[in-house]
């Protein structure tokens, strides 16, 4: 009996709703459908966003739609690479949002919103050049594929520049500490380094370490002899495995480095004469030993086939650990940007490529932390200048209207270490939180970066990253709601109490928008709207009342009505009892009922 009664009052309700307040309460949210595209996804939809915007950390892209309410349950998604959930929520009284996560972030230029839907693509990819010295270019390359993310720095050092040369440097220049690159390259007067070779949990070399003529640490006894870079007096490099003998080293062969300068063990092997060559079980790296085979953040060193020195790092988005490449893919990476021959060093959370002061090798997603290691790779070259960078970002406005359409400049402004202006054409790349962007990359001019940015329908703080190689400029604006001109309104009955409602009011500005302290009325009571234009007011219907019409009033005249249904019945007495006859006496003194 209870159910029936429930199922009838909220059929009742239904009805009511779109009976009574048709005019006042957001429509019924029809739901899209998706379709899977070469790069990505497409979201359908009948009804035209209000608002595409990204949020950060975690990443996420954010789909809005005003004026509508969810009701009925939520279309599944189809599984998409680069895609780790999709979720709906009802942002507010009058808001839908459909709330994607991203495995990483992705250019402004990757969307394409129009009246019939989001088109994303999460294919991407770009690469800088930067010059540091006359012997160094450093490669600065981002690429998301098949839902997978890569960033990768390389340095190319030419080694027949006699202002160039490679360093080997040692934590603290012992052979039981660590420390963290940046500290060895400022130590040492370097221009970048990279993370060297194996180490203990006491912070002593694991493998071979050799330079100012002596060798400082010894292959690693207890297993095969592995991967070592040689650089020879002669600025010439090679690769081999080596074993040290009586401080010298020797090839498995018993070919002595005698005129050998600086020597870093690693290992396995990448490249041998322009083929892929991997040495990971030879030299227990594989599932039978130390097992770095998985998909994790990579350093290694190599030659191209021009005879150029090659050390890269390939790190994840926001988890070196886990995120990066295999041992065949940084391989398949160096053998496509013209390696010939190749090694792997430490990777993982070790990973770590620096300019100057600035770690360049972490994923936009991660803390920019920097783990101490025992040894490191680092190029020297006094005649570098110009990086590091630093990036001002400026807003030419701190608060625009939040109306889909208002316009303002941001300039990034790139200097040199010195404080001079970039040269021209230097990339900047420009990512932004709740606005949009006119376009994702521009180049300098003057030391100077410009795009616009427009704002949404969406209320808020906005913020605008501008990243010039690893350097990064950040600013704020705001998002701010107009004044409130119409009401809407949603009356709900409160479960297991009969005759109760909760009316919830929204105050709305012209663009959908939210507006807060807006005070309303209801019969004898007031109350101020939240940060999202909402204020909830409790009716009680009495039994036996009959259905009657509220009028909610506010600020500037704001005004509406909303039906309410009648209270419920009144119990109905029940009918009292006959009176029993009264006993009839017999001849004997007794009755009979």
């Amino acid at each position: 009996m209870k159910e029936n009664q429930a199922m009838r009052s909220s059929v009742f309700f239904l009805l009511s709703l779109t009976t009574l307040a048709v005019a006042d309460e957001p429509s019924g949210f029809i739901f899209p459908t998706w379709q899977r595209t070469a790069s990505g996804i497409k979201m359908v939809t009948s009804q035209k966003p209000s608002s595409v915007y990204f949020r950060r950390l975690p990443e996420k892209l954010v789909i809005e739609f005003a004026g509508v309410q969810a009701r009925g349950g939520t279309p599944g998604a189809p599984s998409v690479p680069g895609i780790n959930d999709i979720r709906w929520r009802q942002l507010d009284l009058s808001h839908v949002a459909c709330e994607i996560g991203l495995n990483y972030r992705i250019p402004a230029t990757q969307l394409k919103v129009t009246g019939s839907g989001v088109e994303i693509a999460l294919d991407y990819s770009w690469e800088d050049r930067i010059r540091l010295s006359p012997a160094v270019v450093w490669t600065r390359m981002e690429r998301a594929q098949g839902g997978r993310y890569l960033l990768w720095n390389q340095l190319l050092v030419d080694p027949s520049d006699a202002g160039a040369s490679l360093e080997i440097g040692l934590a603290k220049e012992r052979t039981d500490s660590r420390e963290k690159p940046t500290e060895m390259i400022a130590r040492l007067g370097a221009l970048a380094g990279v993370n060297g070779g194996y180490f203990a949990d006491s912070g002593g070399p694991l493998g071979v370490v050799y330079r100012g003529g002596k060798l400082v640490s010894p292959h690693v006894g207890r297993r095969p002899p592995r991967t070592t870079l040689g650089v020879m007096k002669d600025h010439s490099i090679t690769f081999d495995q080596m074993v040290a003998q009586k401080g010298q080293l020797a090839s498995r062969s018993g070919e002595t480095w005698s005129d050998v300068e600086l020597a870093l063990g690693g290992g396995p092997r990448l490249l041998r004469r322009g083929q892929v060559a991997l040495t990971t079980d030879e030299e227990e790296l594989g599932p039978k030993g130390n097992d770095i085979t998985r998909v994790t953040a990579r350093t290694a060193v190599g030659t191209t086939k021009d005879g150029k020195v090659l050390i890269a790092t390939a790190s994840g988005y926001n988890d070196n650990h886990l995120q990066g490449l295999r041992l065949e893919e940084v391989a398949g990476e160096l053998l496509r940007r013209g390696g010939s021959e190749a090694m792997n060093l430490d990777g993982g959370a070790s990973t770590v490529m620096a300019v100057a002061d600035q770690v360049v090798s972490t994923g936009p997603g991660s803390p920019r932390l920097e783990k101490a290691v025992a040894t490191t790779l680092l190029v020297r070259d006094p005649r570098a200048q110009g990086y590091p960078y630093r990036v001002q970002l400026t807003c030419s406005d701190s608060e625009l209207p939040a109306d889909g359409s208002s316009r303002l400049k941001l300039e990034a402004r790139v200097t040199d270490a010195q404080g001079r202006p970039a040269a021209d054409g230097v990339p900047v790349r420009f990512y932004a939180e709740r606005l949009g962007l006119s376009k994702a990359v521009a180049n300098t001019v003057n030391g100077t970066a410009a795009v616009e940015g427009f704002s949404l329908a969406s209320p808020g703080n906005a913020k605008v990253f501008a990243d010039c190689a690893a350097a990064r400029g950040q600013a704020e604006t705001k998002l701010a709601a107009g004044p409130a001109g119409r009401l809407w309104t949603l009356l709900q009955p409160v479960a297991s109490m009969p005759g109760k409602y909760s009316l919830t009011v929204q105050a709305v500005d012209r663009w959908q928008n939210g507006v807060r302290n807006v005070s309303l009325t209801l019969l004898d009571k007031s109350q101020m709207t939240g940060a999202n234009g909402q204020t909830t007011f409790e009716v009680l219907q009495v039994p036996g009342s009959p259905g009657r019409t509220l009028t909610v009033t506010g600020d500037g005249g704001l005004s509406v009505s909303v039906a309410v249904p009648a209270g419920p019945a009144l119990p109905v007495p029940s009918p009292s009892p006959s009176p029993s006859p009264a006993p009839t006496p017999t001849t004997d003194g007794t009755s009979i009922e």
